[in-house]
């Protein structure tokens, strides 16, 4: 993402939010198959291994190496546990864990392609399983929205989720932040 491309109005920072929060809301409540809908066809999704480098000029993650690597074909395998007649089987996800997504900070910019603007948001996700105790994880997401012919206006081609933590406390990483 290009941090010194122009920040757009506020009509387009608008309407950019409110697909911001119908996304966290379709995640939040497992709607998957909605979800998907606001998926470009080429969506991808990836998750870098953040890294701890001595040299403060070098990226705190991996450029090649990723704890998620998905697209949306790979995802719809993912939803699949959630499918009626799957759920039983799918020990992870039965009884369901409790998630939360809270979206902030949010900075929408210029992409070079006028279809598509680039988005910088901060993400806290609380996830809780069974009587564990929630666990809270913060993260930077870089998303690419497209413009397109629906409801909100916009569709998800790409997000990369920069986790804050090297070590991670979540039981599994099947979760889309």
């Amino acid at each position: 993402m290009n941090r010194d491309a122009r920040l757009l109005d506020a009509s387009t920072h608008w309407s950019v939010n409110a697909f911001l929060l119908r996304d966290a809301e379709l995640l939040d409540e497992w709607r998957y198959a909605e979800w998907a809908e606001l998926l470009t066809e080429d969506f991808s999704y990836r998750i870098p291994v953040p890294v701890t480098r001595d040299d403060p000029t070098q990226t705190n993650y991996s450029e090649t190496a990723f704890l998620v690597e998905e697209t949306r074909a790979s995802l719809d395998l993912w939803f699949r546990r959630h499918d009626e007649g799957f759920h039983k089987w799918a020990w992870g996800e039965n009884p369901r864990q409790r998630t939360r997504r809270f979206v902030s900070n949010v900075r929408v910019r210029a992409n070079g392609d006028a279809a598509r603007v680039s988005v910088r948001a901060n993400e806290i996700l609380s996830f809780a399983r069974q009587s564990d105790p929630a666990v809270l994880t913060s993260c930077l997401r870089e998303d690419v929205l497209e413009r397109a012919d629906t409801d909100l206006g916009w569709k998800l081609a790409e997000r990369v989720v920069y986790l804050d933590q090297n070590v991670h406390s979540i039981a599994h990483m099947r979760i889309i932040f």
